[in-house]
């Protein structure tokens, strides 16, 4: 009841007993079986929204296409948050392809260009163009700002990098704070490291509870 839809096959084979949605596109909140309260609006946008989707809202050409069972995501752009099968609750996505395979994450924020494309961290925030963009791992609790950022993240977590390309290549590094353009670009892994400064210990692979701090400083080693 109180459902609008607006285009063809838009709200197509959904329960009548769902409430207050509104779906405006091609095949937008098709199959809704159980969901009440969501927007969705673009072509097949919450296409798959079967059982227990509720209170999201998905604006884009297949934005939240593939969400079976999410509640309270918010997806705002070209193919967002739009993993077959996904049941993640409360993420945020906004930019073209953002947070795109994210399936069951929560708390997640992705804004940019592909921001967390193959990258399924939880609580994290991640923002810029390609920011963590990821290889199918899940993260927790990192905050990621700038282009390319923490490019290769997987399963690092409890991590800051903010810069172009800062901590590039990191994958299950925890508790870093990185801060520059370039800092730390090639660290895959370590732990409980501060590193401020362009270019800051841009030779650094692995390491922990190492401090480097200055424009273009290097690592004594590879390794420390």
């Amino acid at each position: 009841t109180y459902n609008t839809y607006l285009g063809v096959n838009a709200g197509y084979d959904s329960d009548t007993d769902t409430t207050q949605n509104v779906a405006v596109g091609y095949s937008a909140l098709e199959n809704n079986e159980s969901g009440d309260y969501q927007v969705a609006v673009g072509f097949q946008a919450l296409h798959q929204g079967t059982t227990g989707t509720s209170a999201n809202t998905a604006v884009g050409w297949r934005a939240l296409k593939g969400s079976t069972g999410g509640f309270g995501n918010v997806a705002i752009g070209y193919d967002t948050l739009s993993t077959a099968g996904a049941l993640g609750d409360y993420n945020v996505a906004v930019g073209y392809q953002a947070l795109k395979t994210y399936y069951n994450s929560q708390y997640a924020i992705g804004i940019g260009y592909q921001a967390g494309y193959a990258n399924r961290d939880e609580y994290s925030v991640l923002i810029g163009h390609k920011a963590a963009y990821g290889a199918y791992g899940v993260g927790t609790s990192n905050v990621y700002i700038g282009d390319q950022v923490a490019y290769k993240s997987t399963t690092a977590s409890k991590n800051v990098a903010i810069g172009f390309k800062a901590a590039y290549d990191i994958t299950i590094g925890a508790d870093n704070v990185i801060i520059g353009n370039l800092a730390a670009e090639n660290i895959t892994e370590g732990e409980d490291n501060i590193i401020l400064g362009t270019s800051a210990a841009d030779n650094l692979t692995t390491g922990d509870n190492n401090i480097y701090i200055g424009n273009a400083i290097d690592a004594s080693s590879a390794t420390v």
